[in-house]
């Protein structure tokens, strides 16, 4: 028996391209949103919407807004009120415009959706601009998504095998969610020279980036930690 895989609920084989990971990664994070409400809810409560144990969720993938698409789409909905919240996803080292989240975006707000989320190996989503956006806009880094699932403390069982299976999926490397977290950004080898060679300053330019990708990184290496050891594993961060 210690040869044998163990089954999972979300299967890594076949998987070609990044388009093709893309595609699964969102199929998976939408089906056990709704499948496991415990984390969707709270998942969702990240974003403002006030969701408990009376919050219904449904979840679908390659959602038609007028002529766009968006990758997924949540509804939470209580008693006779719901909130829709669309989802534009990329895989880890996919590139997401501004552009194609405004697409996105405006093509919501146009069909009653109330907020757009977007998803990629990014620390922070694109630069939207400083115009008046006609609904909100969030961004999940996948770091933070896989942490947030690792932090649940599910006791239905089968809601934790599926959290369980699901964060397994997301950290296998033909996904490549969790390798897309450890790229530092353009400002990297500025930083790290200034760092060298002066003082640096948070005044720098590129420092809030970097060290946002750094705390994403050491969120990635400490929840694969924990899911390999089976143990809770929290950052401990100096006072400085």
């Amino acid at each position: 028996m210690a040869d044998w895989s163990s089954a999972r609920l979300f299967s890594t084989d076949g998987i070609e391209s990044k388009a093709d990971a893309r595609r699964r990664s969102t199929e998976a994070l939408m089906a056990a949103m709704a499948a496991a409400p415990t984390a969707g809810r709270a998942l969702l409560g990240a974003l403002g919407v006030r969701a408990d144990g009376r919050t219904s969720i449904e979840s679908y993938v390659n959602v038609p807004l007028g002529r766009i698409r968006a990758d997924g789409l949540v509804v939470a909905r209580k008693s006779r009120s719901e909130v829709k919240v669309a989802f534009v996803v990329r895989a880890a080292n996919e590139r997401l415009t501004a552009a194609a989240v405004k697409k996105v975006r405006d093509a919501a707000a146009d069909n009653g959706v109330d907020a757009l989320v977007t998803i990629t190996g990014e620390s922070t989503g694109p630069d939207l601009g400083r115009g008046r956006s006609p609904i909100p806009v969030g961004h999940w880094p996948w770091g933070n998504v896989l942490t947030a699932l690792v932090d649940q403390k599910v006791r239905d069982p089968e809601q934790a095998r599926i959290l369980g299976d699901l964060v397994a999926f997301l950290q296998h490397p033909d996904v490549g969610v969790a390798s897309g977290s450890s790229d530092m950004g353009p400002d990297w080898a500025d930083v790290l020279k200034t760092a060298r060679t002066s003082r640096l300053s948070a005044r720098n330019a590129g420092v809030a980036d970097v060290a946002r990708r750094w705390d994403q990184v050491a969120r990635t290496v400490g929840t694969a930690l924990g899911t390999a050891i089976d143990l809770d594993v929290q950052l401990s961060l100096p006072a400085r």
